[in-house]
């Protein structure tokens, strides 16, 4: 049957409980009968959703991780702090994903004109700017979480419930003006209850009167903060983020199965020590390389059994028009 829109499961994130190693620590909570240990009783720590009308944020926490996302003048995470520790994640302010369509990189959300990547500081939000070129965020909705799959749990889970408690916000994005107009983003994110632990992942749809061909996506980029400095030689990647993807096929365990988490150099980081600017301290979620996948999948006609792989995608219009929420 025909489909105009494809989902792509972007990763799992999550916090270790111990943050991050190789940097100084700030104070860690101390644990109280209101904040106890969340691995022993997780029942406190709730996921919810509030807004900041005053500053145009809009915040994801349960008490353990949050995700803060400014909305104007496009949306962008401006914040990812670790609640255990007090640790702050992040350094840089990036796109919430990035499409190759047709060829061309497109960003999503993000802002541009931070001064510098070392850290970022909240004075100098006001003053950045959206990106022209990027798709631009519409709106937001906050929607309940879903289970992707049906559980029978026929085996012993300790009885969890499906799906997990917690709370959920979708993005909606529209393809700048031009070629790509008719293209519609929706970027999901969902925060559980009890566990710092985040999951993301993106909706295409295309409501134009032609196919456009999505040759690969990057479904998270984070500019996390360095936790060991080299002048001479790359240092370690942080170790205070660990995430998994549903793209992570050929093996039993992240570690045997084809790659979808890269720690890459981050360009827009100068002031840097590293002499050659190699450290890897920019998260990029996306599928494996094309080298162990096919080149290219349509949407043009696929039955309702097919699975598009990882590579890329052609995206075209339906006569039932655009569905806002995945299957």
């Amino acid at each position: 049957m025909p489909s105009n829109r494809r989902r792509f499961l972007a990763r799992a994130l999550a916090v270790p409980c111990l943050g991050a190693a190789a940097q100084e620590s700030p104070p860690v909570r101390t644990l109280t009968a209101a904040h106890p240990d969340w691995l022993i009783e997780p029942a406190p720590y709730v996921a919810r959703v509030s807004r900041n009308p005053a500053l145009h944020e809009i915040t994801l926490s349960n008490g353990l991780l949050r995700r803060v996302f400014r909305l104007a003048p496009n949306a962008a995470t401006v914040a990812l702090d670790n609640l255990m520790t007090g640790a702050s994640l992040l350094r840089g302010v990036k796109p919430e994903a990035i499409l190759t369509l047709e060829g061309v990189s497109v960003e999503a959300g993000g802002l541009t004109g931070q001064p510098d990547y070392a850290y970022l500081l909240p004075e100098w939000l006001d003053a950045m700017q959206a990106d022209p070129n990027a798709f631009h965020c519409t709106g937001c909705d906050t929607i309940p979480v879903k289970a992707r799959f049906p559980w029978k749990q026929v085996r012993y889970a300790s009885h969890k419930q499906w799906p997990p408690p917690g709370a959920g916000l979708v993005f909606h994005y529209e393809a700048p003006p031009g070629a790509l107009q008719g293209l519609q983003l929706d970027v999901h994110y969902e925060l559980y209850d009890g566990i710092p632990l985040l999951a993301k992942w993106l909706v295409l749809s295309n409501t134009a009167a032609r196919p456009i061909r999505l040759n690969s996506f990057t479904s998270e980029i984070l500019a996390v903060v360095e936790e060991e400095s080299r002048v001479e030689h790359e240092p370690p990647p942080p170790v205070s983020l660990y995430i998994e993807s549903d793209y992570a096929f050929g093996g039993m365990d992240p570690h045997g199965s084809s790659h979808t988490t890269f720690w890459v150099p981050d360009p827009q980081y100068t002031t840097q020590v590293n002499y050659s600017r190699r450290a890897p301290l920019q998260l990029e979620s996306r599928p494996p390389s094309k080298a162990s996948s096919p080149s290219s999948w349509c949407t043009t006609a696929p039955s309702a059994s097919e699975t598009p792989s990882p590579a890329a995608a052609c995206t075209a219009p339906s006569p039932r028009g655009p569905p806002r929420t995945p299957s």
